[in-house]
């Protein structure tokens, strides 16, 4: 229940995912992550992105970790790594129902009154998802206001080619071309 405590966990998970004991591992974390107190925010982030990434992705504890930290983390950095690791699998395209459970994620994410610490990822993440989907309006709408939101955005090059993208594949060469 002390600090470190709960460090000397996070390290021990991590020996025992070394050594082949996974299920022991990722016991452990979720003992830990159910003694961790409301004011303990960053500890909890740090336990939920270590059980993600023990359980993998493309799990279901592993999603749900990283689900939960995207929710209810206050860590910026900690929910950056656990979208990247969502978005990977789910851009893939190897999970159809996957699919749809991120998406829905992003919607409530993206909709808050309060604006996610993440928004521009958020936005940028959805849009391709939709772009995969051949939702070409719906892939516009969120790379615009992406751009429109955070004109110095680092992704802006991505969003670019991403509308350029929706549009050749909607045969509207000159608008692609403008992008």
């Amino acid at each position: 229940g002390r600090r470190v405590g709960f460090r000397f966990a996070q390290q021990y998970a991590v020996v025992l995912d070394r050594l082949g004991k996974k299920e022991e591992a990722l016991t452990l974390l979720q003992d830990q992550i159910d003694l961790v107190a409301g004011e303990e925010g960053e500890t909890r982030d740090q336990l939920l992105l270590l059980q993600g990434l023990v359980a993998g992705a493309d799990s279901s504890v592993g999603s749900n970790a990283f689900r939960e930290l995207l929710l209810t983390g206050s860590e910026r950095d900690f929910q950056h790594t656990a979208l990247l690791k969502l978005a990977g699998v789910v851009l893939q395209g190897e999970s159809g129902n996957r699919s749809s459970e991120f998406l829905n994620l992003m919607d409530n994410l993206i909709d808050r009154v309060v604006p996610h610490l993440l928004l521009e990822e958020l936005l940028y993440f959805r849009a391709q998802l939709e772009l995969q989907n051949e939702q070409f309006n719906l892939a516009e709408r969120d790379a615009e206001r992406l751009l429109s939101q955070f004109p110095g955005s680092t992704l802006k090059t991505n969003t670019l080619s991403l509308l350029a993208s929706a549009a050749w594949k909607r045969q509207r060469y000159r608008t692609a071309a403008g992008y």
